[in-house]
């Protein structure tokens, strides 16, 4: 019983495996304290995975306050999106146009991209839905061209169906992001995951030397506060009734 241990505990272990039963993508899962957060640990971890820098991101696409990521984000997109935002940490960012499929087998033919993040339904500009043939493609495209394919679940993720849009649309990333309803909706919470295969990279003892493992923490993250919180939530959402 208690709120902040600073270790792994019970519940965020009992959450993990609900994550894993719902989500198809996820095999392995890691908490932190905000989709924003969740964003920052994927991109580094498809970079890391791939040995690659570019990544792409959407037009219109909202990822938090992600420096790599947050370009692009609103009109005019020639602007920055925010102040305080330098060159360097947009530099490798890559823009594609959403549901153009031709776009983005362009950029992919041309640029080598770490990975592609996308929202299976765009929440910033107005909630606007991949077509199903553009997620099939962009599928498709990414493993001919060895890009990861994340999923930003942040907002659809165990709302659009317990196994969020990936279930519905029947496309399977090779990792997803998480956000508030993971810990119920009421708390600052994350997560991450995706195959096994690229979550081990964060494992330090399969991969030993600060330069051969991807680190990932926080001080709250994983709390069995909010833990526990969203594995009761998870436990109603697979029921099927609500979103």
């Amino acid at each position: 019983l208690g709120f902040h241990f600073g270790c792994c505990h019970e519940w965020e272990v009992r959450l993990a495996e609900k994550v894993v039963d719902l989500v198809p993508s996820i095999d392995l899962v890691r908490f932190t304290n905000s989709g924003t957060e969740a964003n920052i640990h994927a991109v580094r971890l498809a970079r890391a995975y791939t040995k690659r820098d570019k990544v792409g991101k959407f037009e219109g696409g909202w990822h938090g306050t992600c420096d790599p990521l947050h370009i692009g984000v609103s009109w005019p997109l020639d602007e920055p999106d925010t102040a305080g935002l330098v060159e360097g940490a947009t530099k490798d960012t890559v823009v594609l146009r959403f549901n153009d499929l031709e776009n983005v087998r362009k950029a992919l033919k041309t640029e080598e991209l770490a990975c592609v993040i996308v929202e299976p339904v765009q929440g910033s500009s107005g909630f606007i839905p991949a077509d199903k043939e553009f997620l099939k493609g962009l599928r498709e495209l990414c493993d001919e061209t060895g890009t990861l394919l994340i999923f930003d679940e942040v907002i659809t993720g165990f709302r659009m169906a317990p196994g969020g849009g990936q279930e519905v649309y029947g496309v399977i990333p090779d990792m997803t992001t998480l956000g508030k309803a993971v810990g119920s909706g009421e708390f600052p919470v994350g997560a991450f995951g995706g195959r096994a295969d690229i979550m081990d990279l964060m494992d330090h003892l399969k991969h030993p030397g600060k330069a051969n493992h991807v680190v990932q923490g926080g001080t709250y993250s994983g709390n069995p506060l909010v833990t526990r919180c969203g594995y009761e939530a998870l436990k109603e959402f697979e029921k099927g009734y609500m979103y």
